[in-house]
């Protein structure tokens, strides 16, 4: 059996109109009161998720600075130059432990867009906590805890009228769904924390909490659930089988919950209507797909799509034959966070190896033109050759294969465009087999680059965007030591490569990739 069943939700009014849905063709493509990317300088490091202001008028995000240090910034989607919002506190991921793979959220709005709930190191310094930040500059307000208890907090999310917030919290053994008022008070676990919940999403009329609860037999499996607040009421929507599922997200005005569900193999984006746990799978075409996020009317549903080296941001109707990519699929370029600023216009990061990230606005249409926002952080200008955009004395990362036993895998060759002599090189690898693949701009591989190393960033058993056969890989070699032998096959074949020093070859890396590199 399967939940992703092409289904149409019982409840008529759970269900787009077909009236409507053939009643919103794509918009006319409008000029952008925006310059173009290439106008405008990029950011000088990746942003964390992007989240949109209630009214459209801002995003909010955390960049990190040259240090590292995360800093929390708003952008006025108008152009208007960014605001850095100052906290007394060290900022942290909406979820700093999320399972491998899954796509977090930014800073949280309140629905009046006057404060930001935001995941920050308590004052004790020995755990994470959620902190709510006033927004307003002539605002005397102090950042201040949501609450201050003996637990690890973090993903909030406030409530439709903006009274509660719910989020996760772990205490000894358990991790919960809890909720807490906004004004101050106790807070109150909705859920036992048996098996680990996380990703609590408000229903638009505050009635219910979805939220995905761990399998209760393999750990990187979940279903999604919904939390009755009236009644304590805890219905399980994916009951027809154990999968990874994850991402839910409550559509506006309807009553339907998309998700991320992995049962097919390639994970894919599914909607359940959650009266009556019909479902339908969305989204067809190849890939990986995540993030999903319904439009204001909750219409039309925007997420990214990866496949190999290339990561795209798309947008459909929920009742669309098929989609429409954002970005124009340039060869390793990545894009992320695609949100709504309005049924018709999108904003999302975008970068590929020559450019460095933006966020880029644009109507939702494939081939609109497209503007990008202010930089908080400029980027470092790069040296580039005359008529082109690269780096100087630098090729374009290029696809390569190399077999893993007896498994082809892929990976991206960074060159000089010319050396004297065969050129000494790297294996370098990013943050484990299971994070997305190292496409867009990557400052350590041109770093790398221009000081005189050939650098291969390999695709590894485990590695999503490269068919089910390489992702499931990883689980199913759980007892060998198949990443350490996945970049031991990448060295053997980089030393083959034309014009490369096999005596001098080095593996590299950051996190656990540098884990990874010890171990090989």
């Amino acid at each position: 059996m399967t939940d992703a069943v092409e289904t149409i939700p019982a409840t008529e009014t759970d269900a787009v109109p077909v009236e409507e849905a053939e009643s919103d063709p794509a918009p006319e493509t409008e000029a952008l009161a925006l310059p173009a990317l290439d106008e405008v300088e990029g950011l000088a490091a990746a942003p964390g998720p992007l989240e949109v202001a209630p009214a459209g008028d801002r995003v909010a995000y955390v960049l990190p600075d040259a240090s590292g240090r995360a800093t929390l910034w708003v952008s006025p989607t108008s152009g208007d130059a960014p605001d850095r919002v100052e906290v007394p506190f060290t900022l942290l991921p909406d979820d700093p432990a999320p399972p491998a793979g899954i796509a977090t959220r930014g800073p949280q709005w309140s629905p009046d867009g006057s404060h930001l709930a935001v995941v920050g190191l308590h004052p004790g310094g020995d755990r994470t906590a959620i902190w709510l930040v006033p927004l307003a500059r002539d605002n005397r307000e102090a950042p201040r805890l949501l609450v201050d208890h003996p637990a690890v907090d973090f993903s909030p999310r406030w409530s439709p009228d903006g009274t509660r917030i719910a989020f996760v919290s772990r205490r000894d053994t358990r991790q919960t769904i809890s909720l807490a008022p906004v004004a101050g008070g106790a807070a109150l676990e909705l859920t036992d924390g048996a098996r680990p919940d996380r990703e609590p999403v408000w229903a638009p009329d505050g009635s219910r909490i979805a939220f995905s609860r761990r399998s209760a037999d393999r750990l990187d499996h979940a279903g999604i659930c919904t939390f009755h607040l009236r009644t304590g009421e805890i219905r399980e929507l994916t009951t027809k089988s154990d999968a990874r599922r994850h991402s839910p997200d409550w559509a506006n005005g309807r009553g339907l919950i998309a998700y991320v569900s992995g049962e097919t193999g390639e994970e894919t984006i599914v909607v359940v209507n959650p009266d009556n746990n019909a479902t339908w799978t969305l989204t067809k075409e190849s890939g990986w797909k995540a993030d999903p996020r319904w439009s204001p009317k909750g219409n039309r549903i925007a997420y990214t799509r990866t496949e190999g080296f290339s990561t795209v941001a798309c947008e459909r109707g929920v009742h669309a034959a098929a989609a429409t990519v954002l970005d124009p699929a340039e060869s390793a370029a990545a894009a992320a966070s695609p949100r709504w600023l309005s049924d018709d216009r999108l904003i999302y990061t975008y970068s590929s190896p020559n450019l460095a990230p933006r966020l880029v606005v644009q109507n939702r249409t494939a081939g609109a033109e497209r503007g990008a926002l202010p930089p908080a952080v400029p980027a470092p200008e790069p040296e580039v050759e005359e008529g082109v955009t690269r780096p100087r004395g630098q090729l374009d990362p290029q696809p390569v294969t190399f077999l893993a036993g007896n498994t082809e895998l892929t990976g991206l060759l960074y060159r000089q465009i010319e050396s004297s002599g065969p050129t000494p090189a790297v294996v370098y690898l990013g943050g484990g087999p299971v994070e997305p693949p190292r496409s867009g701009f990557q400052p350590q591989e041109r770093a790398l680059t221009a000081a005189g190393l050939a650098v291969l960033t390999p695709a590894i058993h485990g590695g999503r965007g490269f068919g089910a056969a390489i992702a499931a890989g990883l689980r199913e070699a759980a007892g060998t030591e198949i990443e350490s032998a996945d970049i031991v096959d990448a060295a053997a074949a980089l030393r083959e490569f034309p014009d490369i020093d096999a005596s001098r070859l080095a593996v590299a890396g950051y996190g656990y990739g540098g884990t990874l590199a010890l171990l090989a």
